[in-house]
């Protein structure tokens, strides 16, 4: 059984509170689940620590929602177990394990005020309209929506409905807070607005949380650390910063961000060779004449006129230019002994590259144009052929 919900202290629920709470944090341990003989998640764990945020990422049909439905007892798994403070919930209802749970449709009751749809949550746990009406009050104050009290889903914006659907689900103080896609049905600005005041509401009440979604942004920009899963498996689980800089596998790399990949490259030590063109990588792979693939993200690329040393330096053209707010993207074809190693030298090899508009400013360069290009070795990524990462990213050993 999980460690009872503590009583909120004095004046109301936990608004304010951090401290003094127990382990709240959340293990899963070797999850199986299959639907209609296809596996679904397979043989997945992790451990979350209390007072943790984690975002669960990863492509359509992942297993990232299941997860997060076995995680809140609304799917029983096959196999395997899942605590929340130390206790087996496996096979106790939702009801019983102190979760809160937050849907993409918010899930309100159209029939009830905002201040009804909160204190819904408080019926369990409360007795006593006053102290119920006081603690809805409470936590609709936290979430900005207390002047908005009275009013009913349908007259407020999306925005609002969702921070109503938050404080309900924090009333009656869950250990974990779930969170399915939340923000997926809300405009950009919204969306950037909601995950910084929920981000900052998780920290103030200090309670763990597993948020899905399939955005990457809202990924890395909330979480303390991101699952990644792909074909029903966790693939990598660590920081934002980790997974960008240090991704295990190519499909992390290639999910995470935007990254360029140079194929089937023969690693010598630590050079890896392809037709008259070496390029120094961050550390020997090992065995000789092995077959890696070399990756590195846009905004690792440099470009420049004559300003570069020759290592991993070769010129390229300006195939296309492109300004996309923030910065602009090239695609840059290469030249001379680079141009016939992926196609024969029909068109060349291709890479992007991200410039700030500063740096674009300082080179003049446009479509058409010729410039040097340098992959520095600190920033190269190598995969083996089975596709796990063999090299070092971001001050790898030199």
């Amino acid at each position: 059984m999980t460690a009872a919900p503590e009583k909120g202290n004095g004046g109301g629920a936990f608004p304010g509170r951090r401290a003094e709470t127990p382990d709240r944090g959340l293990c899963v341990r070797g999850v199986c689940k299959s639907f209609d003989r296809t596996p679904v998640l397979t043989n997945v764990s992790l451990q979350v620590a209390p007072g943790e945020f984690v975002c669960v990422l990863g492509p359509s049909g992942c297993g990232k929602t299941t997860l997060l439905r076995v995680v809140a007892g609304l799917e029983t798994p096959d196999s395997g177990s899942v605590l929340i403070g130390g206790g087996d919930v496996t096979r106790i209802p939702t009801a019983g394990r102190g979760v809160g749970i937050v849907f993409q449709s918010y899930a309100l009751f159209p029939n009830l005020t905002a201040l009804q749809n909160v204190a819904f949550g408080l019926r369990r746990r409360e007795t006593g309209a006053s102290s119920i009406r006081q603690k809805a009050l409470e936590l609709l104050d936290l979430v900005g929506l207390a002047e908005s009290a009275q009013k009913y889903p349908g007259q407020l914006s999306g925005g609002q409905q969702q921070r109503v659907a938050l404080a309900r689900a924090l009333a009656p103080e869950p250990s974990i807070l779930l969170l399915d896609e939340p923000l997926s049905a809300l405009d950009a600005k919204v969306r950037q607005s909601l995950r910084k005041e929920i981000r900052r509401l998780q920290r103030r009440l200090g309670i763990t949380a597993v948020m899905v979604t399939h955005d990457q942004e809202e990924a890395l920009t909330m979480s303390d650390r991101m699952v990644v899963m792909h074909k029903g498996r966790l693939t990598q689980f660590a920081s934002p910063e980790e997974i960008y800089r240090l991704p295990s596998t190519r499909f992390v790399a290639d999910f995470i961000g935007a990254m360029n990949f140079l194929e089937g490259w023969r690693a010598e030590g630590a050079i890896a060779r392809y037709g008259g063109i070496d390029i120094r990588l961050p550390a020997p792979l090992g065995a000789d004449g092995s077959v890696v693939t070399l990756a590195i993200r846009p905004e690792d690329v440099q470009i420049g006129r004559d300003l570069f040393p020759d290592e991993n330096a070769f010129v390229a053209t300006v195939a296309e230019m492109e300004f996309r707010g923030a910065g602009y993207y090239l695609t840059l074809k290469a030249l001379t002994a680079l141009k016939a190693l992926t196609d024969g030298g029909k068109g060349g090899m291709r890479l992007e590259a991200l410039l700030s508009p500063l740096r674009a400013s300082q080179l003049k360069i446009g479509a058409g144009d010729c410039v040097k290009v340098r992959l520095p070795r600190e920033r190269l990524i190598c995969f083996a052929e089975d596709g796990t990462a063999v090299g070092f990213a971001g001050g790898g050993p030199e």
